[in-house]
């Protein structure tokens, strides 16, 4: 799989943006996942994850040694849209997972458990083959036939994340009463924990009555950041070890366990409080600030998706001549309107975009 990542997938991504520049395609774009996949298994600063970096500038060197021969102008764009953030797993340092963890502090007598996670990896190979296998073309028809039988509900899915798929499904298309109680779902540093007996939202009064010092045990395990967790009195709150952050007016009560984890958190969790599946509890791994290193619940030495450390640097590399930013970017969605922006000013086509980032 790394060397599909790091190696075919990379040498394919190149021709096709290749291709698309000596056709004069007006935009065109593709995502380089190799340091992403090293990165995640050796850490962020291992000699094999830099080599990754080093071949993808020689990519985009190819690129823009052909701009020249192009029909059209054409200027480069490099954005990452993450960082990485280096750090030991949450097993390897207290000897549990996060779902043993949960398991050991509910009052549940049917279990918790935790869906294999569809493989990142996995998962762009599946959705380029998916996109390739669409194409109104030769290939793409050759494609159809050949993944034919890989096909799922989210298009073409290959490795463990097939088995993960078929697993999501069977629990999401159950009825209440033959869910599990619990599920713990690891994303990086982040854990989710639903209980989808229980049609919407539980709230933390809920929580408590059906599984009594779940919330206040994980707040206070060492290696766990913060819970935040949906209160019927007081809305959307962060519970750490030492104190409460009250997302609707700020209010710290005793020590805020978002403290460390940068000058945006809060309107990150208000933002991810807004979202219609919301987990009833979003778990946080620790944030080593003296190391810079956060504690991932995945068995990664490198991680993202969460706060804390270099997983929230990401970065753009853009064409000086363009227009300076009015605001700092924080954030996807502001991302996404910017490029838009610098897109209409360069007068190019723009999608539509969707309703969630208006």
């Amino acid at each position: 799989l790394r060397a599909a990542m790091t190696v075919v997938m990379r040498e394919l991504n190149t021709a096709t943006l290749l291709a698309d520049i000596v056709e004069g395609v007006p935009v065109s774009y593709s995502t380089y996942v190799g340091y992403d996949e090293v990165a995640h298994h050796s850490g962020i600063r291992a000699p094999d994850a830099l080599t990754v970096l080093g071949r993808l500038d020689r990519q985009l060197l190819r690129l823009e040694r052909a701009i020249p021969q192009a029909p059209r102008p054409y200027e480069i764009v490099v954005l990452s849209d993450h960082g990485q953030s280096q750090g030991r797993p949450f097993r390897q340092r207290c000897g549990q997972t996060l779902e043993q963890v949960v398991e050991q502090a509910c009052s549940s007598e049917s279990g918790v458990i935790a869906p294999p996670a569809v493989a990142e990896s996995w998962g762009e190979i599946g959705g380029w083959l998916t996109e390739l296998s669409t194409e109104d073309s030769a290939g793409g028809r050759m494609m159809a036939r050949a993944t034919r039988s890989f096909v799922g509900a989210d298009g073409v899915a290959l490795g463990p994340g097939r088995e993960a798929q078929d697993q999501h499904l069977a629990i999401t298309n159950a009825a209440d009463a033959d869910r599990p109680e619990v599920i713990v779902l690891a994303s990086g540093c982040l854990g989710l924990i639903s209980f989808p007996r229980t049609p919407g939202r539980l709230t933390l009064e809920q929580i408590e009555h059906q599984h009594p010092g779940l919330v206040a045990s994980l707040a206070a395990h060492p290696d766990i950041g913060w819970v935040m967790v949906r209160s019927e009195t007081e809305g959307a709150v962060v519970l750490g070890a030492e104190g409460k952050y009250r997302l609707s007016d700020d209010s710290v009560t005793g020590v805020s366990p978002i403290a460390h984890f940068g000058a945006n958190a809060a309107d990150h969790l208000r933002r991810h409080d807004s979202f219609g599946h919301c987990p009833d509890l979003l778990v946080s791994g620790a944030y080593l600030s003296d190391e810079d290193e956060i504690v991932p619940f995945e068995e990664f030495m490198g991680s993202h998706g969460g706060l804390g450390g270099a997983q929230m640097h990401p970065f753009a590399i853009v064409p000086s001549g363009w227009s300076e930013i009015a605001a700092p970017i924080v954030g996807a969605a502001a991302m996404h309107h910017q490029l838009k922006a610098w897109m209409v000013e360069g007068g190019l086509p723009v999608a539509q975009s969707p309703a969630a980032l208006e």
